[in-house]
């Protein structure tokens, strides 16, 4: 009991620790073109996802996070976290297959190789159904063992079950379907005939989808296409499947192989026969799949993913045989390749991942109301994911414009370099480039317009084009209300329509109603990368005066006028301007405080 309790130990322990390092791999992954319309095809009725199911797929998977989704929302994080839940159980199920087979050693060793593969590794983050079909498989294995021990009528319908949904999953589950009933004949070809009630029950429910897709499967483009493929000469193409499956540790893994069949083939008796029948699992399977390839176009890692069961089998038969410090050495080279972290050429391979998870959540942050969104033709990215992502994290709309046209804050995303010479002039008329995230091939940055763009003229040509007030640090929230103590953002836009001669200071006053001042700040214009002198001014360009004011921290409730002021420092004359009061001061806005 005590060895029994030990070994559950270790299993859930390890079982964590695959579990953590996939979540840590979770953080900051983009969604490539094909995940985020995998996602994008879930949101509808269960109708709509069978209706929208691409026609070179069965709708097991995408009825299946279209359920996830109505449970945990449909954020990239909770998507590539279902395909991490879809791991565990088919890891804990290869292990009781392997060890029903050869033993507890081998089946944690299968369990440990399986999540550390690189390529097990990205099918488990991954918003594609390839994960869901790699643990129907190890289920249909550890079943398949089950049935053929002792066969009964209800074994044999949970395995015909799990054999039809691995069909409705993906249409290449064919091939690994077919390794099963040869895995299942290798000690006993005679007993085939068992296969008639699994079989009878996957055959009765695959006829549907076997109608459905008999005219895409059979078409003469497709065979046109596949028939035109070429491989490269088998052992240049067995490599290159193997380093697409192992990543950047594929010596390593190498190793562990080939020790692995040297290992196997000095054995003698039933060791020696499990690990030769996971040796032609692999091989075989390769070579086959490779010899059909005219005719399938399955020669592809990610239409031969059962290739990968039997290559960690092999590899957990061969290791579970080594003497105990080579177990130590092979157990933690496999822990260590959980360490590795995914690339974007690991995760996407040749499919665009436009950074919209990194720039929405920036942008979440940053847009107000009623701005929009102009994108250049020169951006990367597909329609539906623009709608997957502004659905996401804008659900009450965001608005996408082709004309920037009087919009005052234009949000243009761009290839910088390479924007559309007209489009580009258009946002950039009358506003001013501001804050911007992403990186050059996907720069999504802010133009703004004054909140007044004819302004008020100066008499001395300074001309004043409003005043944004908001809290530092919340730019895209401008208060309505105010508490003591708290300090008031300003944004002064300034023009001039000609060259001023002098240099003149500005005055900011926050008065009571009855006139008399609270707070006041005076200077030159504080204007970030710019001459702060009026007199450099040129014609033609915003100039955004950035101030701050501090309230009172006691002061009563009510509505403060706030007031604008240009004048001569050195003799304090004060400059004229339209609508002003008659001590020349221009009101701004009125600053509601509510305090106790």
């Amino acid at each position: 009991m005590h060895r029994a309790g030990d070994r559950t130990l270790g299993l859930a322990v390890t079982l964590l620790v695959l579990m953590a390092g996939r979540i840590l791999q979770l953080r900051g992954l983009e969604l490539n073109e094909d995940e985020i319309w995998t996602i994008w095809q879930t949101l509808g009725s269960p109708r709509q996802v069978l209706a929208w199911t691409p026609y070179d797929w069965p709708p097991l998977y995408y009825l299946a996070l279209a359920a996830w989704k109505e449970v945990a929302g449909w954020h990239p994080f909770a998507a590539r976290y279902f395909s991490v839940l879809l791991f565990l159980p088919g890891a804990a199920l290869l292990y009781r297959a392997i060890r029903r087979q050869v033993g507890h050693r081998a089946g944690w060793f299968a369990m440990l190789a399986y999540g550390a593969l690189s390529y097990m590794i990205v099918l488990s983050v991954a918003v594609r159904g390839y994960m869901l079909m790699m643990t129907l498989l190890a289920a249909a294995l550890w079943l398949t063992q089950r049935y053929f021990y002792r066969p009964t009528v209800q074994r044999g319908l949970v395995l015909g079950l799990t054999l039809s949904a691995i069909l409705y999953t993906h249409l290449t589950g064919l091939f690994a379907v077919l390794a099963l009933v040869v895995y299942s004949l290798a000690p006993a070809p005679r007993s085939v005939w068992r296969w008639w009630l699994p079989g009878l029950i996957t055959g009765a429910l695959l006829l549907p989808e076997v109608l459905a897709k008999a005219d895409i499967v059979l078409s003469e483009s497709r065979l046109n296409a596949t028939g035109a493929l070429e491989l490269p000469p088998l052992l240049t193409a067995f490599a290159d499947l193997f380093r697409l499956a192992t990543g950047r540790l594929a010596a390593i893994w190498g190793v562990l192989a080939l020790v692995s069949a040297v290992v196997i083939l000095v054995q003698r008796g039933r060791a020696r026969a499990h690990g030769l029948v996971w040796m032609l699992w692999t091989i075989g399977g390769a070579v086959i799949l490779y010899v059909a390839n005219p005719l399938t176009g399955f020669f592809r890692l990610r239409y031969s993913l059962w290739l990968l069961v039997g290559l960690v089998v092999w590899i957990a038969v061969g290791v579970a045989h080594l003497p105990r410090w080579g177990q130590v050495a092979a157990a933690g080279v496999l822990a260590a390749g959980l360490l590795v972290p995914l690339s974007p050429a690991d995760l996407h391979g040749s499919v665009g991942a436009p950074p919209m998870m990194l720039v929405f959540d920036w942008l979440r942050t940053q847009i107000r109301w009623g701005d929009v969104m102009v994108v250049d033709e020169s951006v990367n990215a597909p329609p539906e994911a623009w709608d997957y992502y502004t659905r996401l994290y804008f659900p009450h709309g965001l608005t996408f414009v082709h004309d920037p046209a009087d919009q005052r804050r234009v949000w243009f995303v761009t290839v910088d370099g390479w924007e559309d010479p007209a489009l580009s002039a258009a946002v950039h008329e009358g506003r001013v480039p501001g804050r911007y995230a992403g990186p050059w091939d996907f720069l999504v940055r802010l133009y703004e317009a004054p909140p007044n763009r004819d302004g008020t003229l100066f008499d001395n040509g300074m001309r004043f084009h409003g005043v944004d007030i908001t809290r530092p640090g919340a730019e895209q929230h401008p208060p309505l209300a105010w508490r003591e103590g708290e300090t008031i953002a300003l944004r002064l836009w300034w023009t001039v329509d000609y060259p001023v001669q002098l240099d003149y200071s500005v005055s900011i006053r926050l008065r009571t109603p009855e006139g008399d001042t609270l707070v006041q700040v005076d200077g030159a214009p504080q204007v970030p990368g710019e001459p702060p002198e009026t007199s450099r001014w040129q014609p033609g360009r915003f100039y955004i005066d950035e101030r701050t004011l501090r309230l009172p921290d006691e002061i009563p409730s009510g509505s403060y006028p706030l007031f604008l002021i240009v004048y001569q420092w050195w003799d304090n004359t004060r400059i004229p301007v339209p609508g002003m009061t008659d001590e020349y001061m221009l009101p701004l806005e009125t600053i509601a405080v509510k305090a106790w």
